[in-house]
């Protein structure tokens, strides 16, 4: 939500405007849930989460995919919705992946665990 502020001054019999502003209003983050993930054979490989209540406010998600035997093997996508979609060559399958979600807006972050999802 947004509204606008303006604040005047009053000389010599007339309004002037001081300054105006836009305020808006919103909330952090919840830490994204329930993430399932679906595999498209040597196409695509799609993620899905709920994200918790509106935050009314612009809230990048970023979604992690680790894999469980090498934890510094990380890829990641973003997206402003509660999905994200990584397409071939980098939908690959191995069944030993987790996946993480990380919410994040101004005024703060969540993160999922790392789940693992056998595909």
């Amino acid at each position: 939500k947004k509204a606008h502020v303006k604040c005047f001054t009053r000389y010599l019999g007339k309004e002037q405007l001081l300054v105006h502003t836009e305020v808006k209003s919103g909330f952090p983050p919840d830490t994204p849930g329930n993430i399932s993930c679906f595999y498209y054979f040597e196409t695509e490989l799609t993620c899905t989460w709920t994200s918790g209540r509106e935050t009314n406010l612009k809230t990048i998600y970023t979604l992690y995919r680790t894999v469980m035997t090498h934890p510094n093997t990380v890829d990641s996508c973003q997206s402003k919705t509660e999905s994200c979609s990584f397409y071939y060559p980098n939908a690959s399958y191995i069944s030993s992946f987790c996946f993480q979600v990380k919410a994040k807006n101004v005024l703060g972050e969540a993160s999922s665990d790392c789940v693992p999802i056998p595909l």
